[in-house]
């Protein structure tokens, strides 16, 4: 249950002395992303889908995820040439990530291994003092 689980993470603070700010940071963030994942029921959680066909699930995965990608010029006039690859790209290769408040996504001079897109929140870029 859920509450063991918290009660788990409690106690793994407390074993290795975590300061309680970062304790309270870390439990705020799982809290708030255990209760959008009861809301938001993810796809692995629905045995059925892993009896649909690959192509069916790529036509599931890019509805899903349409509205975050054809934001993007690429991606719409890819949308009006043909799904294919898209529903292709959907299934291999879109992950979710979820950032805690202040969390950094990328930092100057990271070497760009992903795209990203907001599907809900607020980022922040800021310059280093490095590039000015």
């Amino acid at each position: 249950t859920s509450s063991k689980e918290f009660r788990k993470l409690r106690n793994f603070m407390r074993m290795h002395k975590v300061p309680r700010q970062l304790a309270l940071r870390v439990t705020k963030f799982a809290e708030h992303a255990y209760s959008k994942q009861r809301e938001a029921m993810p796809m692995s959680k629905v045995t059925l889908l892993n009896m649909v066909s690959e192509q069916l699930l790529g036509e599931l995965t890019f509805e899903m995820n349409k509205p975050h990608l054809i934001i993007h010029p690429l991606f719409e006039n890819m949308e009006n040439n043909g799904t294919i690859v898209l529903q292709r790209l959907c299934t291999k290769a879109l992950t979710t990530k979820q950032l805690a408040h202040n969390d950094f996504l990328f930092v100057t001079g990271e070497q760009a291994e992903a795209m990203y897109f907001l599907s809900s929140g607020v980022l922040l870029y800021k310059k280093s003092l490095s590039e000015e």
